[in-house]
């Protein structure tokens, strides 16, 4: 339980120096999830959490429908016929996947999936729906539940049997086009989480031994968090056309001319010609020795030419994107702080929360509770979400539950608040010497100043945590760009000792295999790399079991590494830098 200043009202464990405590604390007294179920790894989400994760998933929406991305749904249960479709996909997801068996008392043949994920499911019907180039871009969303049935530890929003989340498909006639709506989901994804979340993080691209099973790419963004992991809270991928072949996304492409499509179906039949007068070859040579030549018919007969049917059509180019409850994870990692939640105004339930400072006498009260009310009306009229904490007990206890909370900006009203027609602002973020008074009507009796100094600070504050975010971020990765500067060779030695390895010698046996964070150090190392393809796969192998850190990517963008940088782990020249980490 937290180390509570007053044992019922307060929240005061350290972020830092207790992460996990911190986080599975808060999300229970400040009512985001409450873990009390009969399952592991399945959560409830409370009216207040509930608000968080459906102000991002609208953020998310909204980003897609700008984009003609529209929504549709399709169907939770999956046959396994249809997942297995693609080996590769279905491979990577069964060990996760939960199967229905049963229908009642009948048993279910084939078995259904709880969708894992929903690519076999939304492809096999783009395939009805797409036939010629006209149909095409087609673009979709849905925000659904997926169910995977994690091994490892769960964490309520980041990693769960049960997740909520956005998903978007997206087929296009080119290349081209689908890299293109690749990009598009990061401006609606940047879009999200720089202006409305004010969460930044890594936008980076994951080495192809760790892409999304059946993609040529995934992108990706990474967050650090509090004790120096790093999480994935959002994902991209650019699957080509391997799901469109398999599943019969094709579409006819009116620039071929009957021309083309004449001298196709010859080269087509003279292939099939060639290739039975090869198997008669290969027949006749499998003749048994001493076997005698067949006798000749009395009158050649001439086999009729077989039809010889060519697809014109063309396999559409998929990408798809995902982002699920860690982006509320996020949220409340990247903003909170030692007394609970620091919400953004975008995601708060309540922006504004209205403190009536009173004294216990009705005849006094009763008029600050009618002007807190009225201003109350003029903050939802102009589309605020405020709340009126009126109930007993002193203002000190209600204070600090709703610091607790994480509402964005505390406004107490008093007798003297009330006779100056004014309010006492102070924001989430801030101490009480901070505090600021506004007037609720200019001197004609309009309120748009007051409604437009609040906003104006609202926006102030929501600069401040992205500010903050981004410091945090940055401070918290190495480069070495000074060593690249001077030629030098970054090590793996170098990392050791920033990370305590070079005299970390646990002794018990139940210690961790690799020590805390410095905090004070970067926790996050960019590092010249052999190779980001699968023969990269081994040295990355070497540098984990070296430093407990993993390889989660690379920016596609950044300039290859110049003749002479040596790779990390191998000394030979390096083809990129890449981004090393230690996971959630």
């Amino acid at each position: 339980m937290a180390q509570q200043k007053r044992s019922d009202l307060t929240f005061n464990i350290s972020k830092f120096d207790n992460f996990g405590a911190w986080y599975e604390e808060i999300l229970q007294l400040a009512e985001v999830v409450d873990k009390r179920t009969t399952m592991k790894g399945v959560y409830v989400m409370p009216p207040y959490g509930c608000f968080m994760h459906n102000a991002t998933m609208r953020a998310v929406e909204d980003a897609w429908v700008e984009q003609d991305i529209m929504h549709a749904n399709f169907p939770t249960l999956i046959p396994e016929t249809l997942l297995s479709a693609e080996s590769g996909h279905f491979a990577g997801f069964v060990p996760e996947v939960f199967w229905v068996t049963k229908g009642g008392n009948s048993d279910l043949n084939p078995k259904l999936a709880l969708r894992p994920t929903s690519e076999t499911i939304i492809y096999s019907t783009f395939a009805n729906w797409v036939q010629s180039h006209r149909d095409l871009p087609l673009k979709v969303q849905q925000t659904c539940q997926v169910f995977r049935c994690e091994t490892k530890d769960t964490s309520p929003l980041i990693r769960s049997r049960e997740i909520l989340w956005n998903e978007a498909h997206c087929a296009h006639a080119t290349a081209e086009e689908s890299a293109e709506q690749c990009r598009g989901y990061w401006v609606g994804y940047k879009h999200v989480f720089e202006d409305i979340l004010n969460v930044t993080g890594l936008y980076i691209r994951r080495p192809l031994w760790d892409t999304f099973p059946g993609a040529d790419y995934t992108d990706v963004l990474d967050i650090i968090l509090p004790n120096g992991k790093v999480m994935q809270s959002a994902s991209t991928h650019f699957l080509g056309q391997g799901f469109a072949n398999l599943f019969g996304v094709k579409f006819s492409d009116t620039e071929q001319t009957p021309a083309d499509k004449q001298k196709e179906l010859i080269a087509a039949q003279k292939a099939a010609k060639k290739a039975k007068q090869q198997e008669k070859k290969q027949k006749k040579g499998d003749k048994k020795e001493g076997e005698s030549e067949p006798a000749p018919a009395e009158e050649e007969k001439q086999e009729p030419t077989e039809e010889v049917v060519i697809d014109h059509r063309k396999a559409a180019w998929m990408s798809c994107a995902g982002i699920s409850t860690r982006c509320v994870a996020s949220v409340i990692c990247v903003h909170g702080d030692d007394n609970g939640l620091v919400l953004p105004t975008a995601a708060a339930p309540f922006q504004i929360i209205i403190i009536p400072i009173l004294r216990g006498k009705a005849d006094q009260d009763k008029p600050v509770i009618e002007f807190s009310q009225t201003v109350q009306q003029i903050l939802k009229k102009a589309g605020i979400r405020v709340r009126i904490d009126d109930g007993p007990g002193k203002p000190g206890p209600k204070f600090f539950h709703w610091e607790m909370k994480g509402v964005p900006c505390r406004i107490e009203i008093g007798q003297r608040d009330m006779s100056q027609n004014s309010v006492c602002c102070v924001f989430r973020d801030q101490t009480k010497d901070d505090k600021f008074n506004i007037p609720i009507a200019d001197e004609a009796g309009s309120n748009a100043g007051f409604i437009g100094r609040i906003r104006e600070e609202f926006a102030r504050f929501d600069e401040r945590l992205h500010k903050k975010a981004i410091e945090f971020q940055t401070s918290h990765i190495e480069k070495f760009l000074e060593k690249e500067q001077k030629g030098e060779t970054v090590t793996i030695d170098e990392i050791r000792k920033t990370l305590g390895l070079d005299t970390y010698n646990p002794t018990d046996k139940n210690a961790d295999k690799y020590p805390r964070f410095d905090l004070s150090k970067p926790t996050v190392f960019r590092v010249p790399f052999i190779s980001v393809g699968h023969d990269g796969k081994e040295p990355e192998a070497i540098l984990r079991a070296a430093t407990g850190l993993e390889i989660r990517g690379y920016d596609p963008n950044e300039a290859l590494p110049a003749e002479g940088v040596k790779c990390i782990v191998t000394g030979q020249q390096a083809t990129r830098y890449v981004y090393c980490a230690r996971a959630m």
